[in-house]
């Protein structure tokens, strides 16, 4: 009954509407209460039906054990149907409930941020007031002194007088109607105010003008303040900024004489402005004529005897009288423009806005001014007119694009955990960033709590708001409404150490506006240029003057301990090791910083290097993740190997930010550079580490000789001189004729003495200063920095060819998940601006180097015939039976054949090419692809070379899957291409082919003659002259260098360079390489590099079963094809050689065993190889057995037709037309999949006869 009851009486009238109550979502009821009380009444119907439901099953199983009646079955159902439909319904009622919960939820932040808000300008006022009852206690301390007895007895006598006047200038207001009555709030109020404006003057240095050149007043005499109208009448011929703010307050005629009768009644009681709150003239000229202590830092090696440091002196050195005098009016005159400022900036200029406690503020803020504001003052004190409203920001942010130049890549592995973001910033540079992004870029005037800040700027047309630029007249001086942007001069900086004297040298840095304004102030910091003692504490300190030294006592907490052995109880051990390194900031955008990056990432074998861009926050050089560590432990039981090390702290964002706490000092800018720079090795000594790097920025800033170190700071040395009787450095005038310290820097008395702390020596140590060598290497590395035409410095960038995207990032996993790289036209060769790239993304650069063009379409779709003619010739290659592409699909074999379009991806070819230090062979290559480019594109016997491809894949046997089998047809087509060149195909008589008619490379008898191979020997060590060594043997005993001529550098390091700026050589990890690189000359060539791995050669293991080339001489391949001839009248043959650069052959190494090929160079930096070197013992076996393998699938159908030595292919065919079909089955076994091999037809002789062959000189068949 109670159920029926709730159905006939709902509880809410919403239930009652037409809308059942399955289709009812309760939207409209916006109400919290109303949903309450629904939810209430559906939970207890749904109560009440559960309860029922199971009743009625308990009568049931009672008495109708047999279920026939269905009337009761029927009532039963329904009741379970109400059930769920409450059920439902309740879930939708919890669910609207949350959203207008959630609606007005959203509001309970921004009552919370109000709320915060108004806290704030609570506790911001509550310190206002606490700081005007400091500045008031000090200012009326000497006047309660002052109070007397004399006060009180004559107080009755003058209340008297006063309630007298006051009574008769009551009657006369009244009679002569002037506007208003006298209050006395406002009395107290315009009193305040009065006093206000006596402390700005006092701190403007203008409350007392003549008593400094007066006697000071005696003991018994009690000071006063003037009146103000006295006070503003006492200097009529200057303009009193006081008098200006007191002009604009609104007139009050009828309290004038009372406040004048007040002030003349205290004005023998109150005392002048203390002078602790702000310096004084006098406490200035003191300060700057005896010199103030100097404060050093603690614990700092510090150089004394140079031209930088004469010696530490313990007081800044004393200004001359007439210097002081000059300083002192420029300083009143920034004061003043510092109090214009400040006006400005509370919004002061409006007469109604001029209130007391305004003026209090002003006080406040004039007493202890912000750092910023003194330094804008001085910054306006010489800035123009002409900066006014078009005047644009200096800022250099105009680089859009993302100019470090790496290539987006998904990584094959996903990130670990605490591993290296690739972008960080310190909240410090966040908040500088926001903060230069209010008001489209422009710097706000000084702001204050209450927002009484002059808006000038205006909205355009797009609502957008945007501030004006502008010149501002306040208080009868001209000032722009914002900040200076620009560098401050010598002389502004001069006077903030003046003003601001309790700050030092850090808070300056920290105002400093771009890189080049604190280069120069930094400089004058070192050479003792201002006056202030916080100033002078970098003065000698060798070491902070450039870097920030953080940790140096890595030798000394590097522990290894070791205990127990055989027989001798259980093996313990305890290790701690430990890295040094510094942490230091250089110049963004800047070419001495972009080779000093370059170089320290080439000395891997000695440190480690992340570089961070502070303006993007990008980390754009890192080492791999697992040499971030600096401080690592490893201890337990048994031997130390087995244990993992447990890393203790290491480079990355908790590191960043404790070097961000660690800091005294940051930049307010973001235009450069920060360097975390380590050892490599655990346990070294910092002052190696400081040496190396040391030496690397001598050798980034190229100095020859020892003046040259002052170079960079020259613009700065050439304006200011020492004296010699007081050590005091100041700015040259113009009528001096006195040398500047840069002169006596370049003084033929100077000299300059290298060591390394125990000794000292007149000449340099061997590499210390920037050579001929190192010229040579920068032409290579930074050939745009020679160029003219190119003004712009780059910025630093790692490697930027697809190689080195590979190596560090991986294959994008999610295109082979999608299929996206499905697509033949998107693993191209021959994409030219690709080309090969360095560090910079220049092509091809060198001294000697040709630029090239790929056009290698083995992996493109240009002039490859239509894709629908490769699909209907799928049936002629693939037999009947074979498998077909419904059958089931092989993961594996699939993937496997991505990941090898993923590396041709990488374009090998134009990197190879690149590096080819061969005279000429650039040009040769790039003569040689726009040949076959033109024949790919010559369509007329297009269908029968089609078709002729189809039958050489169908006579290899290949039958490979569909999707694999176009591709296989486009590496046929473009191996018949380049074979069909040689063979008669009306190609020359196009107008195409007249072009190319001409070419050494089809006048292969006189190219056999002019050409003959000029590059160094293919021989690797075991097979390499034994007179290359002699000289070499002689500088080197037992693995230990005892001499490196220098003429060895000036050969191998620009090579060097060129391979690793082409990717094939990649700086080592490891302290000491497996072998040495030396220059040395063959018989009738100049001298190259080449690789001394000697000391290796018994090590290696696994050539037993290859084949030794050079058991196939010349004479068996003659002999071979004099046999064939025989058999044959009318042979004909081919030489194909394989491709190959003057220093490696085109096969990689894998990445775990560079190692054992790297070498060290004369300036002992470790290299490793990518790809097999010549020099490596058995390199010639090596290539042997991967040309064979080439050819190892196909040598049944060949049946001896073709024979291999070492890299080249001698094709034997029983007439033209079987050489062809025989010479492009081999050219394509030799560019097929990978994709890297191809063959080098300017080395190669095709469709010759065996006279051709007899009189070919023996070096092209070497």
């Amino acid at each position: 009954m109670l159920l029926i009851a709730m159905q006939v009486s709902t509880a809410d009238t919403s239930l009652r509407v037409s809308i059942a109550l399955a289709n009812q979502n309760f939207t409209d009821v916006d109400s919290e209460e109303h949903l309450d009380e629904l939810q209430k009444h559906l939970y207890l119907k749904y109560q009440l039906l559960d309860r029922v439901i199971r009743a009625r099953k308990l009568h049931h199983s009672h008495f109708f054990t047999l279920s026939l009646d269905y009337g009761h079955q029927h009532f039963l159902d329904v009741l379970q149907n109400q059930k769920y439909i409450t059920l439902r319904a309740l879930e939708r009622l919890t669910r609207r409930i949350g959203d207008v919960k959630y609606a007005k939820q959203k509001w309970f932040k921004w009552v919370r941020e109000c709320q915060d808000e108004e806290e704030t300008h609570r506790d911001n006022e509550s310190k206002k007031i606490k700081r005007e009852a400091a500045l008031f206690k000090r200012h009326a301390k000497g006047m309660e002194s002052r109070r007397s007895a004399l006060r009180a007895k004559e107080e009755k006598q003058r209340q008297e007088e006063y309630l007298d006047k006051a009574y008769d200038e009551r009657k006369l207001q009244e009679e002569t109607n002037v506007e208003g009555d006298w209050d006395p709030i406002e009395e107290v109020v315009e009193n305040d105010r009065g006093n206000f404006v006596e402390l700005i003057n006092h701190f403007l240095w203008r409350e007392g003008l003549a008593a400094e050149n007066t006697n000071p007043p005696s003991d018994d005499a009690t000071p006063r303040i003037m009146p103000d109208e006295a006070r503003l009448s006492s200097e009529p011929q200057k303009t009193d900024i006081a008098k200006a703010v007191l002009s604009s307050l609104p007139a009050k005629p009828s309290k004038a004489s009372t406040i004048s009768k007040k002030l003349k009644a205290k004005k023998d009681n109150i005392d002048e402005v203390p002078t602790n709150i702000s310096e004084s003239k006098m406490h200035m000229r003191q300060r700057l004529r005896d010199g103030t202590e100097i404060h050093y830092e603690p614990r700092k090696l510090r150089v004394q005897g140079s031209i930088v440091n004469p010696g530490l002196l313990k007081k800044s050195p004393p200004i001359p009288d007439d210097e002081i005098e000059q300083l002192l009016e420029e300083v009143s005159e920034i004061k003043h423009l510092l109090f214009c400022r400040l006006l400005l900036s509370h919004a002061a200029l409006l007469p109604a806005a001029l209130r007391a406690d305004n003026l209090r503020d002003l006080c406040i803020k004039m007493e202890k001014p912000d750092l910023q504001d003194i330094r804008d003052a001085c910054a306006d004190q010489s800035r123009s007119d002409e900066e006014g409203d078009d005047a644009e920001f200096v800022n250099d942010e105009d680089e859009t694009e993302d100019e470090h130049g790496e290539l987006d890549a998904g990584p094959f592995f996903r990130s670990k955990p605490g591993s290296l973001p690739p972008t960080w910033k310190p909240e410090r540079e966040k908040q500088l960033e926001n903060m230069q992004q209010v008001g489209d870029g422009l710097p706000d005037m000084t702001k204050e709590d209450d927002g009484m800040v002059i808006d000038l700027g205006i909205i355009d047309d797009e609502a957008q708001y945007r501030r004006k630029r502008m010149v501002v007249k306040v208080c009868g001086r001209r000032i722009h409404n914002y900040r200076s942007e620009r560098a401050m001069s010598h002389a502004g900086w001069f006077h903030f150490s003046i003003i601001a004297k309790d700050s030092d040298l850090y808070d300056a840095i920290r105002l400093c506006r771009h890189w080049d304004e604190f280069f120069e102030l930094n400089v004058l910091a070192i050479f003792l240029y201002f006056p202030a003692s916080n100033w002078l504490s970098w003065v000698g300190d060798h070491f902070r003057s450039q870097l920030l030294q953080l940790f140096t006592q890595a030798d000394e907490t590097s522990v290894r301990q070791q205990s127990g052995s055989r027989g001798g109880g259980r093996r313990t051990h305890a290790v701690l090791e430990a890295r040094n390194f510094v942490c230091a900031h250089i110049k963004r955008n800047d070419p001495s910083s972009r080779r000093f990056i370059q170089y320290l990432s080439m000395q891997t074998n000695r440190l480690l290097l992340l570089v961070r861009d502070a303006r993007t926050g990008r980390i754009i050089s890192k080492p791999p993740e697992e040499d971030l560590w600096l401080l690592r432990e490893k201890s337990g039981i048994g031997r130390a190997a087995k244990n993992e090390w447990n890393i203790i702290k290491k480079v990355g964002p908790e590191f960043f930010k404790e070097v961000e706490d660690h800091r005294r000092w940051h930049f307010g800018f973001v235009e450069h550079y920060d360097l975390y720079i380590w050892d490599n090795a655990a346990g070294g000594n910092y002052v190696d580490l400081y040496n190396a790097i040391q030496g690397m920025l001598v050798k980034a800033y190229r100095f020859c000789k020892g003046p040259d170190f002052y170079n960079l700071a020259a613009p700065v040395l050439k304006t200011i001189t020492r004296d010699e009787e007081s050590q005091r450095v100041r700015k040259i005038k113009p009528d001096d004729a006195i040398g500047s310290l840069y002169d006596k820097i370049h003084d033929e008395k100077t000299k300059f003495l290298f060591g390394d702390g125990t000794r000292t020596d007149a000449e340099p140590p061997k590499g210390v200063f920037y050579n001929a060598a190192d010229a040579l290497e920068d032409q290579v590395l930074f050939p745009e920095e020679f160029d003219v035409k190119q003004s712009k410095a780059l910025v630093f960038r790692e490697p930027t060819h697809r190689l080195h995207k590979l190596e560090h990032g991986g294959p994008d996993m999610h295109k082979f998940i999608t299929g996206n790289s499905s697509s033949e036209s998107d693993y191209t060769d021959v994409d030219e601006s690709d080309g090969a790239n360095g560090l910079e993304g220049h092509a091809g650069s060198g001294s000697d180097a040709d630029s090239f063009v790929s056009t290698d379409e083995s992996l493109s779709t240009e002039g490859s015939g239509s894709s629908e003619a490769d699909d209907s010739a799928i049936d002629v290659v693939v037999p009947r039976g074979h498998k077909k592409q419904d059958d089931p699909y092989d993961v594996e074999q699939d993937f496997w054949y991505w990941i090898d379009k993923e590396k041709a991806k990488c374009s090998f070819r134009p990197i190879f090419h690149a590096a080819d230090l061969e005279s000429g062979a650039n040009k040769r290559y790039t003569e040689m692809n726009t040949i076959i480019k033109k024949m790919q594109r010559y369509n007329t016997p297009g269908e029968i070379r089609r078709i002729r491809c189809l039958e050489i894949l169908k006579w290899l046997g290949q039958h490979p899957e569909k999707t694999v089998l176009s591709r296989m047809i486009r590496d046929m087509r473009n191996a018949y291409v380049m074979m069909s060149l040689f063979f008669p195909t009306g190609f020359f008589d196009s107008k195409s082919g007249l072009e190319c008619k001409d070419s050494l490379l089809f006048n292969q008898s006189e190219r056999m003659r002019r050409l003959p191979p000029d590059r160094r020997a293919h021989h690797g060590n075991v097979c390499m002259l034994k007179e290359l060594w002699v000289e070499w043997d002689t500088f080197h005993e037992d693995n230990v260098v005892l001499k490196y001529p220098f003429e060895w550098d000036l050969t191998i390091r620009p090579i060097i360079a060129r391979l690793f700026k082409e990717g094939v050589l990649a700086t080592s990890r490891r302290e000491a390489g497996s072998g040495y690189a030396i220059a040395a000359q063959e018989p009738g060539r100049k001298a190259d590099l080449y690789c001394d791995y000697r000391l290796n050669i018994d090590t290696i293991r696994g050539f037993s079963n290859i084949i030794d080339p050079r058991t196939i001489t010349i004479d068996s391949l003659r002999r071979r094809a004099r046999q064939f001839d025989k058999n044959n009248p009318q042979a004909r043959f081919a030489v194909l050689k394989l491709w190959s650069a003057a220093h490696f052959y085109p096969f990689t190494l894998a990445m775990d065993k560079r190692w054992e090929w790297s070498f060290n160079d004369g300036v002992e930096r470790v290299w490793e190889w990518k790809f097999l070197p010549k020099d490596m013992p058995y390199s010639e076996w090596s290539v042997h057995h991967n040309c064979k393998e080439r050819l190892e699938p196909f040598m049944h159908v060949f049946r001896g037709k073709v024979v291999l030595k070492r890299d080249l292919f001698l094709v034997m065919g029983e007439d033209e037309k079987d050489l062809l079909k025989l010479a492009t089955a081999v050219t394509f076994a030799i560019q097929t999949r990978p994709w890297r091999l191809e063959v080098d037809l300017w080395k190669s002789f095709v469709n010759v006869d065996l006279k051709f062959l007899e009189d070919m000189d023996d070096k092209w068949l070497e």
